[in-house]
């Protein structure tokens, strides 16, 4: 968007005249995960206590080979979001230059959180997706994580407009790698 003859108070400019598109992708940057995170992702570690500790037949669900292959996709997946966000948040504190690592960062973590709540489906079948308490796994949450890893494909732009981002990040299409926002 582009405003003409449009006057606005010097004390109501945020980053000066004509920096607006500066000021947006630095908060865009923020929301994509420029900023980074270093927790790790709690349900995931709840949910490997819960298959070592829930017997089926008489065993754990964790003492199935093929249950133990997909906790090591979902730990690593998971493990592998947290890594990234440790990188962004050493980035952003220590005022490295950024460049894709934000959208790599939320491009990821939207796919790893979708193949995460299928292959949790996969481990408990239909338990995954009820909220009754006499069924519900982890006081409803993997139910609630179920329904959310298909809302979290949008916020923060969609796994598309990460994808686009990265590529203008690293020059490809453009003859001019596109800048990430500054983060102060």
């Amino acid at each position: 968007i582009h405003f003409e003859n449009v006057r606005v108070p010097a004390f109501n400019l945020v980053g000066g005249e004509n920096n607006g598109w500066q000021v947006a992708t630095t908060h865009l940057e923020l929301e994509h995960g420029g900023g980074g995170a270093i927790q790790p992702n709690t349900l995931v570690s709840r949910f490997i206590d819960y298959c070592k500790e829930t017997h089926r037949a008489g065993k754990p669900l964790s003492a199935d080979s093929e249950v133990r292959l997909r906790l090591a996709e979902i730990y690593t997946r998971s493990e592998i979001v947290r890594l990234f966000g440790v990188r962004n948040f050493w980035l952003a504190n220590a005022n490295r230059p950024r460049s894709y690592e934000g959208s790599q960062l939320s491009y990821y973590d939207k796919m790893a959180g979708l193949e995460n709540a299928e292959t949790m489906l996969d481990i408990l079948g239909p338990y995954a997706l009820v909220k009754n308490e006499r069924w519900t796994v982890l006081k409803t949450a993997v139910e609630l994580d179920q329904r959310n890893s298909i809302v979290n494909l949008h916020p923060a732009g969609t796994a598309d407009i990460q994808r686009v981002i990265m590529a203008r990040r690293i020059g490809i299409g453009r003859s001019i790698r596109e800048k990430a926002g500054a983060l102060a």
